[in-house]
């Protein structure tokens, strides 16, 4: 009986094994052994250069990282300098006071973020404080629909912190695909790569809603209160820019409305306030009503059927291996939604 010694590895081989095969897994285990040594075979790389240039990457610039400390900013350019060298690539292009991330730079910096953020999750786990993730969404979606049931994982003294990014739907989406965001809720059909997964946390609909001191004034057949309330008092409407409200139009033309709108804000949350002021009506996600005065009240309306959507919370799977706590979180928040 041969051994073979590396390291701690000890490899006990019988003598009528073919040589080939022998040669074969002494081949396979050097590579193995020397799987990073190309990453650390020349200087230039090291946690406090993959930190600084991060900070530089979040600022948009060397002076912003570098706090205006002059000193800092010549070591801090240096340090960018021997990444590039490390990398043999360009990092960032200099044009005066502020930089540009290249490609390769803003895939090192979603890299140092995680790598960094699992070591944090290390660190937390060791020291027994609290994770931290983030979750991106549109503004009434996080205040509606996922703030309440972080509220409900706070009652039950549970080890994570979280951060809101409010963030369009397209931007949301983006941040998941570029690892800056740990998680999302983002509506189904957003999702365009197997890269992310998801799971199903209900639907968005909407409904047409009014003071109820005005709904005595409502004269029209039933069934068609809706578009008479959109025609007839004054409404507020999101801005034109959001997809939303290009989907809304597109509506009103198929259904011969003519809404009076006479106000557009940039959240619905600002529009709710308007609607229970009884000066104005307008078109609101059904998960308003979570945070809807008593004097409100909600009409069906057919043409605001299409406006349906299915929401997700959705995930990087990249992420999700850096940091293994957030496959807890996701369970957890399931767990909650399901109860509702």
């Amino acid at each position: 009986m041969i051994e073979f010694n590396a390291g701690r590895l000890v490899v006990k081989l019988i003598k009528t094994t073919k040589i080939s095969y022998i040669l074969d897994f002494i081949v396979i285990f050097i590579k193995v052994g020397c799987m990073y040594d190309n990453l650390f075979s020349k200087r230039g790389v090291s946690l406090e250069r993959l930190k600084t240039f991060l900070e530089v990457a979040q600022a948009g610039s060397i002076v912003g990282a570098a706090g205006g400390d002059c000193v800092r900013q010549s070591q801090y350019s240096r340090q960018i300098k021997e990444l590039e060298e490390f990398f043999g690539t360009a990092l960032a292009d200099r044009r005066g006071k502020f930089l540009r991330i290249t490609p390769a730079g803003k895939k090192l910096a979603n890299i140092i973020s995680h790598s960094f953020s699992g070591l944090s999750d290390l660190k937390n786990e060791c020291s027994r404080t609290r994770y931290a993730f983030s979750i991106g969404g549109m503004d009434s979606v996080l205040e509606w629909v996922v703030g309440p049931l972080i509220s409900r994982a706070a009652s039950k003294n549970i080890k994570w912190t979280f951060s809101f990014e409010r963030l369009r739907n397209v931007y949301s989406y983006s941040k998941l695909l570029n690892m800056q965001l740990d998680m999302a809720v983002i509506t189904k059909d957003a999702v365009a790569s197997d890269i992310i997964s998801f799971k199903e946390m209900g639907g968005l609909s909407y409904s047409v809603y009014i003071h109820k001191k005005n709904i005595g004034k409502i004269s029209c057949k039933r069934g068609e209160e809706a578009k008479f309330i959109l025609e007839t008092f004054p409404a507020v409407s999101l801005i034109d820019e959001y997809d939303f409200s290009k989907l809304l139009k597109s509506q009103f033309e198929a259904f011969s409305i003519t809404p009076n709108i006479v106000l557009k804000v940039h959240t619905f949350q600002f529009a709710l306030k308007l609607i229970e002021s009884g000066d104005y009506v307008g078109i609101l996600p059904k998960a308003a009503e979570s945070d809807m005065s008593e004097n409100v009240a909600g009409f069906l309306a057919p043409f605001l059927k299409t406006l349906d959507q299915k929401i997700v919370l959705a995930w990087n799977r990249r992420v999700m291996a850096i940091r293994p706590e957030m496959g807890k979180v996701v369970e957890y928040i399931m767990s909650l939604q399901s109860k509702r």
